[in-house]
């Protein structure tokens, strides 16, 4: 185990869950065993699943497909909703879930009146 704590990077975001003991345990072995942290095992595991999953972009199709379709919906619903107040209140809820201000836009931008 080091005895010199390593510095978070400012561009690190905490994310908590919770895991089964068994998996645990096994961290626990392999970070004793490897003079490793959890926390950078995490992290190189989630780099690693990243790299094999969905891209960014093809994911930010997806989320503005989505968005585009429950603002039709709205505006079927509710003749009268603003796109605007709609917009504003989609990017609160993305910004509070964490997602970087340049995705909201991306996803914001792409949103347009089914009347248009």
């Amino acid at each position: 185990m080091s005895v010199f704590q390593k510095t978070k990077k400012k561009k690190n975001q905490f994310i908590g869950a919770w895991i089964p003991q068994k998996i645990h345990t096994h961290l626990a072995l392999y970070q004793l065993a490897e003079d490793v942290s959890k926390s950078e095992l995490i992290r190189k595991a989630l780099e690693d699943w990243t790299r094999k999953i969905t891209g960014i972009e093809e994911l930010l199709e997806v989320i503005k497909t989505r968005a585009q379709q429950q603002w039709k919906i709205e505006k079927i619903m509710n003749p009268t909703t603003n796109i605007n107040l709609y917009k504003k209140n989609l990017a609160e809820v993305l910004h509070n879930i964490g997602i970087e201000e340049s995705y909201i836009n991306k996803i914001s931008d792409s949103i347009h009146d089914p009347i248009e």
